[in-house]
């Protein structure tokens, strides 16, 4: 199912949000390119790349050389002290940069004069295999980027409501205005009893808010993994300032995974809910925390399919996040991203990701790893689900991403699902 959308470029974020994570966006009218590339615009850390641990000493020289010319000094996190902020990997190193010179640091400066030089060292094939993987720390969103009103000061969970100044003005705008409860007239899903265990669903999302009725003794938040420390990182599930007004205005995205629960909840009754807190609240993860998270869910699922009693058995993996890379479709599928996704098929995990929210036909990752490798690299044993969101007719809704991206269509607009009973 697709629609004439064009493959436009996303807008992009505020720049209160860019401050917040250090970082840019990539241009494609000024980025530096090499012979006969073609890049598209992306969302990055400005000062931190990702190296495969195992393409590290085939790189290192080469990054090395390129930020001498860059007057850049490199730090590895395999060679620090753990910073804070800055995860540690198990499955790559992260290059953080600092400018000894009159520039400010830039990942993908560094990166592509990194790639002419291996390009004059080696020639063009010896020198894609020298840097293959090595890749920008891409910043994830939950949501699109349009400024309004989603990155409005005063967004539809405000109690400013945009349409206008007055709390009452929100009741002329369903859907759209401030924190307005609605009466749903619906007793709670039924929960079924089932033969054996129940299927689990695995939301690596924000925070829960378990206190409400449809979630209670469903949600597992936080599961203990490796060493009895909770995966994930650790939220508060009720709303919190998104970035510090004292208007009264909620993180737009406290409560995200809630609604998405509910979801679950509604469609399948019997499942159970795993939640693995990982989106900050204003609705951002750099690709790198992304990893770092993904690691921590695949030792805990190792550690269940080796026996041991406190892990729980997961089948499928929701991710609704997403970000579009700057390149050639070969060098997403050669990301540290990629390689997880393919471990976690690999243990018989469904992974069903958002098709993005942008109305457009390009691709958003991880979405769009549905669709098959151009570069030989080794596909997904269990098939990923790229979901595009339907109106409540059936038809596109026109908010969602299209094109070859999705692979799968669902409900997507005006669905009522579970809020934190504290926004009452």
């Amino acid at each position: 199912m697709t629609m004439p959308f064009p493959e436009f470029e996303p807008p992009v974020p505020a720049d209160s949000l860019l401050q917040r994570y250090g970082a840019k966006v990539l241009r494609p009218a000024d980025a530096v390119t090499l012979p006969g590339q073609r890049v598209r615009s992306t969302v990055y850390i400005a000062d931190r790349l990702i190296v495969p641990v195992d393409r590290r000493a085939a790189a290192v020289g080469f990054l090395q050389a390129a930020a001498d010319r860059l007057q850049l000094r490199l730090r590895y996190t395999d060679e620090q002290e753990p910073v804070d902020g800055v995860p540690r990997l198990e499955s790559a190193v992260l290059v953080t940069m600092v400018s000894e010179g009159a520039q400010p640091a830039d990942a993908w400066v560094l990166l592509q004069q990194a790639r002419r030089l291996a390009v004059q060292a080696r020639g063009a094939a010896r020198a894609q295999a020298a840097l293959r993987g090595v890749s920008l720390d891409h910043l994830l969103f939950a949501t699109n980027l349009i400024p309004e009103p989603y990155n409005s000061p005063h967004p539809y969970n405000s109690p400013h409501p945009y349409g206008g100044w007055t709390p009452i003005a929100q009741y002329g705008e369903p859907g759209f205005g401030g924190t307005q409860p609605v009466r749903l007239l619906l007793s709670p899903p039924p929960r079924p009893a089932v033969a054996g265990r129940r299927p689990v669903v695995a939301l690596l999302d924000t925070s829960i808010d378990v206190s409400h009725p449809w979630l209670t003794g469903i949600v597992t938040q936080n599961p203990l993994g490796p060493g009895g420390t909770p995966l994930g990182l650790v939220q508060p599930p009720q709303p919190v300032p998104a970035s510090g007004p004292l208007d009264g205005v909620m993180s737009p995205f406290a409560a995200h995974a809630t609604f998405i629960a509910g979801i679950v909840r509604q469609v399948c009754p019997a499942a159970d809910i795993v939640s693995i807190p990982a989106i900050h609240l204003d609705g951002a993860i750099p690709d790198s925390e992304l990893i770092a998270r993904l690691e921590e869910l695949k030792q805990y699922i190792q550690l269940q399919q080796a026996g041991a009693p406190r892990a729980r058995v997961i089948d499928v993996l929701s991710l609704s996040l997403g970000y579009y890379h700057e390149s050639a479709d070969d060098e997403a599928y050669d990301s540290v991203l990629y390689s997880h996704l393919h471990d976690l098929a690999g243990l018989g995990i469904a992974v069903v990701a958002s098709a993005g929210n942008d109305a457009t036909t390009r691709a958003m990752y991880p979405a769009a790893f549905h669709l098959p490798p151009t570069g030989g690299q080794p596909p997904l044993a269990v098939p990923l689900t790229a979901v595009g969101a339907l109106n409540p007719n059936g038809t596109v809704a026109m908010f969602s991403n299209t094109g070859p991206c999705a692979n799968a269509w669902r409900p997507g607009a005006v669905i009522v699902s579970t809020m934190p009973p504290s926004f009452n």
